[in-house]
């Protein structure tokens, strides 16, 4: 999924991952009494109950239906996901024994029709599959932000860089959870995917926020050329083994595209400084390569939806600009690609991890739980 509005120099057009489907049917009730009262005398057991019903209507609203792309909907995942993690530690895996069903995330066809997803009776799992869907929902979320304001940019740049962090987190632990034939969406090409992308899509916004704030132009170039590596970074690992398989048709092109697209912005803000100082040569060689890999970025994804339509004019317009002017009055030799001084990075984003618990309002629901003690001499 992607959204389209046009800002300035460029357009946004950001990419969403979708998020996994599981049954909703509520059964959680009967197999959660049963290993809590082996494991717990029955007055802690029985004083669950509530907790129980809680639990499931907890999971009813995290993963029984379509959640809106808001903070709100992150913040329901987020405290199913809690709970879950509580539960965990005190039912030992092998009394629990719900199977949960999950589909391949990118699976168009929905959990029915699916032929890929993958049934497993752990907490563990459940919990990894919640993680995932508050990762897709934070891509959503800062998707549809309206980045012609500060608010919505910061909203954006928060939960682009939370998501990477969590798919990253995600792609170091899965395997404990499900050590084979994963759906493609947990593969580690996969993740690690779509953590780069996400990073990329938040370094992205910091370029529309300088750009917005007409920053000094070595700046806004910097922050472009960092872009550009992150989407390059990106394209790469998009393409390798179970990962190129998940994506939409245009993912790729667009991802790729954004590559090319972010050079020519980097060198066209270049060329700006460069015309402050009247180092003209300088200038015109700046806007020569951002012609080249603007034609590049439109060849990789030409289509109504291409990001850099005004950015194409733009730098149309002053290459045309500085090549007259150079032509018919200073006459300066301009330098070749390699003979530029190489435009400097700005990294302003991060992957950032999470920090359990997850929701800011957490309470744990299964407490207080006083061990049998005939389990606890078992389990000793």
């Amino acid at each position: 999924m992607a959204n389209l509005v046009v800002l300035q120099i460029v357009d946004k057009h950001f990419l969403a991952c979708p998020t996994k489907y599981t049954d909703e049917s509520g059964f959680l009730a009967a197999p959660l009494k049963k290993s809590l009262a082996k494991e717990y005398t029955k007055a802690s057991a029985d004083h669950t109950l509530n907790s129980i019903r809680e639990l499931e209507g907890l999971r009813k609203n995290a993963v029984g239906r379509t959640l809106d792309k808001t903070e709100t909907s992150i913040e329901t995942l987020y405290r199913y996901y809690d709970q879950l993690g509580s539960l965990e530690s005190k039912i030992p895996s092998v009394g629990y024994q719900i199977p949960f069903r999950w589909n391949n995330a990118f699976d168009k066809s929905g959990i029915f029709a699916s032929t890929r997803n993958l049934t497993h009776a752990s907490l563990a799992f459940e919990r990894i599959c919640v993680l995932f869907n508050a990762a897709a929902m934070m891509t959503q979320v800062a998707s549809v932000q309206e980045v012609d304001s500060d608010d919505g940019l910061k909203i954006a740049q928060k939960y682009f860089q939370l998501s990477s962090g969590v798919f990253q987190y995600i792609k170091d632990h899965v395997h404990a959870v499900i050590p084979q034939d994963p759906t493609p969406d947990f593969s580690q090409n996969t993740l690690e995917a779509l953590g780069q992308l996400m990073l990329a899509q938040a370094q992205e916004v910091c370029f529309m926020k300088a750009a917005k704030d007409k920053m000094k132009e070595t700046v806004i170039a910097k922050v472009a050329a960092q872009t550009s590596d992150f989407y390059a970074n990106a394209t790469k690992l998009m393409q390798k083994d179970t990962a190129r398989s998940c994506w939409d048709k245009e993912w790729i092109p667009l991802v790729a595209s954004k590559h090319h697209g972010y050079i020519a912005m980097a060198h066209y803000y270049q060329s700006l400084s460069h015309k402050a100082s009247q180092e003209f040569g300088e200038e015109l060689g700046h806007l020569t390569i951002a012609m080249n890999e603007i034609i590049a970025s439109r060849k990789q994804f030409d289509n109504v939806h291409w990001p850099f339509r005004n950015a194409e004019l733009i730098i149309q317009k002053a290459y045309e600009s500085a090549k007259r002017d150079n032509d018919f009055i200073y006459h300066v030799v301009v330098p070749e690609a390699k003979n530029l001084a190489p435009i400097a990075r700005a990294s302003l984003v991060k992957q950032l991890q999470p920090v359990f618990p997850l929701s800011q309002n957490f309470h744990e629901l299964f407490v207080p739980l006083v061990p049998n003690p005939t389990s606890s001499c078992i389990i000793s």
